[in-house]
């Protein structure tokens, strides 16, 4: 994101920035908090799901709940990007049937150490090349 996104929702910077890249792109975006309760309901008919949750619980929840819903569908999750150093330990783990996680599984966000542009651009990389490879060897 960038200093002008800052006090908008990440959904609304987000739909900004696909749409200067590509003005001819339709985006829907839904801007709330995913729980228990509107997990069920929020994603039907989505074949693949990215999370990109800062939040270590709200990860939790979706990794622990999503296939309780969506049985058939894809889910990918980030875990372990923080911090700086060693990119090559972020890698693509199939988990599961239909459940994927991208990272190093070890480097939380913590003071001094959080979230920053390399290791999530990377993180971000591998989710998105993945999609790409599901949806390329699709049948």
């Amino acid at each position: 994101y960038r200093v002008s996104d800052l006090g908008k929702f990440k959904t609304e910077a987000l739909k900004e920035q696909i749409s200067e890249i590509n003005p001819y792109i339709s985006v829907e975006i839904c801007t709330l908090k995913i729980d228990e309760d509107n997990l069920k309901s929020l994603l039907k008919d989505i074949d693949i799901v990215c999370e990109a949750f800062d939040s270590a619980i709200a990860k939790a929840m979706m990794a622990q709940n999503f296939h309780r819903f969506y049985k058939d569908s894809i889910l990918i999750c980030a875990s372990g990007l923080a911090g700086y150093g060693d990119s090559n330990s972020i890698q693509t783990r199939k988990i599961a049937k239909n459940f994927y996680v991208c990272g190093d599984l070890v480097n939380g966000a913590k003071v001094g150490n959080g979230l920053m542009a390399p290791r999530v651009n990377i993180c971000a990389g591998h989710q998105s090349n993945l999609v790409l490879e599901l949806l390329a060897n699709k049948e």
